[in-house]
């Protein structure tokens, strides 16, 4: 099941995460704020970045009926 999509521009992650001296790696610690923004689905938050109709409707067939709450 796919609940979530989130897609963060990485360049732009590592400035915020070194500019917090949080170390990178497998367990870096992103805050609630920087996982909002990059919310693609089933919230579209990213000012950045957007899915396609095509793209939506392979999301939607690993979903898990949070399709009606995306907006």
């Amino acid at each position: 099941m796919i609940n979530h999509v989130f897609l963060f521009n990485a360049a732009e992650l590592v400035i915020e995460l070194n500019a917090r001296g949080v170390k990178i790696g497998v367990a870096s610690s992103v805050r609630k704020h920087e996982w909002q923004a990059a919310e693609i689905y089933p919230n579209k938050r990213s000012m950045v970045y957007r899915m396609s109709d095509e793209q939506m409707a392979k999301i939607l067939a690993f979903g898990s009926g949070w399709e009606n709450s995306w907006h």
